[in-house]
């Protein structure tokens, strides 16, 4: 829970409808951190190309798909379900472009 208020209070972005919003830029900030901190305590960690894509991947799922959305981002972390009358911010009638999330990773990384 901390990690999670971390992140959403870190949101410095603001949408169409003046919402907090998370930022690729804030994302960056936070995943860099996390993983400072994960190195120092524990052993096992690994900053793998994979790990590092997959975390990446993951990050950018909460830009794209949820526009970065802080009040729909809390419900999701925090309570593991979509708000009441949510729609997905990705509005291109076949969904998102491997292109697009790419972009969106390599903004986080």
């Amino acid at each position: 829970v901390p990690f999670i208020e971390e992140l959403l209070t870190a949101a410095t972005g603001k949408d169409e409808k003046d919402n907090t919003v998370i930022t690729t830029k804030d994302l960056s900030s936070i995943l860099g951190k996390r993983r400072v901190v994960a190195r120092a305590v524990n052993k096992e960690f690994s900053l793998s190309l994979f790990h590092k894509i997959f975390g990446s991947v993951n990050a950018a799922t909460l830009v794209t798909v949820f526009g970065g959305c802080v009040d729909d981002l809390h419900n999701f972390l925090h309570e593991e379900r979509l708000p009441e009358g949510w729609e997905s911010h990705i509005r291109q009638p076949h969904g998102i472009t491997m292109m697009q999330l790419n972009k969106t990773i390599l903004g986080i990384e």
